[in-house]
């Protein structure tokens, strides 16, 4: 299955040229990330004793910001967007 998966990120056409049944290679790996997303959820929603839809929603936009930052695509440039954020953040509560 990884195999499949790394070839059907690579060239979808040419994994299904292969032989590979691209339909279930995607629809399997669909399955898989929603399954670890639910399982993530309701670990976090015993962990603060409460579901909410926006439980998430500052921790995203913080690492889209860094992300805007240090230069979408970029992951050293992320870090850096990380550690801006992070310095604005701790010299604005102080």
């Amino acid at each position: 299955m990884g195999r499949a998966c790394r070839a059907c990120a690579e060239d979808l056409k040419m994994a299904s040229l292969l032989g590979i049944n691209t339909d279930r290679v995607i629809a399997l790996t669909f399955v898989i990330g929603a399954a670890m997303a639910a399982v993530a959820g309701v670990l976090l929603g015993q962990f603060y004793g409460v579901i909410n839809p926006y439980i998430g929603f500052m921790a995203g936009m913080k690492a889209f910001t860094a992300a805007v930052l240090g230069g979408i695509g970029s992951i050293p440039g992320a870090m850096i967007g990380g550690l801006i954020l992070g310095i604005a953040e701790a010299l604005s509560s102080a």
